[in-house]
């Protein structure tokens, strides 16, 4: 990879620190100066091969949080990780101070919330992008729901995120 912020052709966006609820905590990194925070996966082999296929820059954004469920966690209409969207003015800040209580269960809000970030820090530096897709990688926590649940949640899911990204059709690789 090039040791270049100008020249880097893979990024990564995320939490920089395990506590979602520091301030500070979310930043935008080129690959070669390693990754967001303190854990890694298959981001990275992800990033470079987009990278290589489509010869473009990319910019993978990370949000990750072990043992949640599709059917709780990040359900974008229940509990804790739901939120009034008739008053929503589809910013980082409308969603900052419903970011209370035990991350775990607030899942959907949280990565919404540093999504808008990630793309408010995008639109202020004037950096072109377009999201293209996502990679979804989840679900040991919803051993106990069968596959018609299981399903019917990630949908609802999916469906939310693309409509918060404002792509109906954005592909979704699970």
């Amino acid at each position: 990879l090039e040791n270049d912020t100008t020249k880097s052709k893979v990024w990564f966006a995320g939490l920089t620190a395990r506590d979602a609820d520091s301030e500070g905590s979310f930043g935008i990194t080129a690959a070669w100066a390693g990754c967001v925070g303190d854990r890694h996966g298959p981001e990275f082999a992800y990033g470079n091969r987009l990278q290589e296929l489509t010869g473009k820059r990319v910019l993978i954004f990370k949000y990750c949080y072990v043992g949640t469920s599709a059917q709780a966690d990040w359900n974008p209409d229940f509990g804790a990780t739901a939120w009034d969207r008739s008053t929503d003015h589809g910013t980082a800040a409308f969603l900052k101070d419903l970011r209370t209580g035990e991350p775990k269960y607030q899942q959907y809000l949280r990565a919404t919330y540093n999504l808008r970030l990630l793309r408010e820090q995008l639109d202020a530096a004037g950096v072109a992008y377009a999201i293209k897709g996502i990679f979804w990688r989840q679900g040991s926590a919803d051993q106990n729901s069968d596959w018609k649940r299981y399903g019917a949640d990630l949908i609802r899911m999916f469906n939310a995120l693309r409509a918060e990204v404002d792509v109906p059709d954005l592909p979704i690789i699970d």
